[in-house]
């Protein structure tokens, strides 16, 4: 889902996980939030008001099971458009 003017004050990411209860860290475009694991999944919001229109806001997402070991880090990119068109 693209950042807009509607969602950049509480931008929604989710995404899977392998260990309940572990913290998953996220970053959209230098922002960071997080969510927990739970049955597998984990959501977050991120309020991403200051980071600038683009074509390509990367955003990451990492966690560590117990031991300690980190998962796979997970990425993509959205588009941030907020310009109100004249």
């Amino acid at each position: 889902t693209a950042i807009n003017n509607t969602n950049k004050g509480a931008y929604p990411v989710s995404g899977t996980c392998s260990e309940n209860t572990r913290t998953v860290s996220v970053t959209v475009g230098g922002v960071s939030g997080s969510g927990t694991c739970s049955a597998g999944a984990w959501s977050a919001t991120v309020n991403v008001t200051a980071v600038g229109d683009n074509a390509s806001v990367a955003i990451t997402a990492d966690h560590t099971d117990a031991a300690g070991n980190s998962a796979t880090q997970a990425t993509a990119s959205v588009l941030k458009d907020t310009v109100i068109p004249t």
